[in-house]
């Protein structure tokens, strides 16, 4: 007779998927937030630029400059500006996107986390139906050698 696979053993394989998921989606969500720094750095190197660059406008502008120079400098600044702007769209993209990687490595989390308890509870289930069908035996042996007639000497 061929014994049949318990309910805990045969949701083993949904848990390792699960835990397979949830491992994936905290690779992507790691992922996802160097990507945020990163551009979160980048943005920094950006305004520091920025601001370097102004000062030195400042500086070369108190000396005396001419038209031509003036205008680069301020071209540049535009630049910059446009630069900056651009990076900041980036840094949200890459913010909504760690968000939504966050809730997805969050629901792969949860259904792993489900797994786990349902196995746990299927294994406690079947503890105690296995200590039950134990004690019903040693019941029933026990009532059986009571009741059972001796033997004459």
């Amino acid at each position: 007779m061929s014994k049949k696979k318990s309910r805990a053993k045969r949701f083993v394989p949904l848990v390792k998927l699960a835990e397979n998921k949830e491992q994936a989606a905290a690779i992507a969500l790691g992922t996802c937030n160097q990507k945020v720094q990163q551009s979160k750095d980048q943005l920094e190197q950006l305004k520091l630029y920025r601001s370097e660059y102004v000062q030195q406008l400042n500086k070369d502008g108190n000396q005396g400059m001419d038209a031509s120079m003036l205008k680069a400098y301020k071209d540049f600044i535009a630049g910059l500006d446009t630069a900056i702007k651009q990076q900041n769209i980036q840094l949200q993209e890459s913010q909504l996107q760690y968000a939504q990687q966050k809730q997805d490595w969050l629901h792969e989390h949860q259904r792993k986390r489900v797994m786990e308890v349902t196995v746990k509870k299927y294994s406690a289930q079947e503890a105690r139906d296995q200590d039950r069908r134990e004690q019903n035996a040693l019941d029933e042996f026990a009532t059986m050698s009571t009741t059972r007639p001796t033997k004459p000497k």
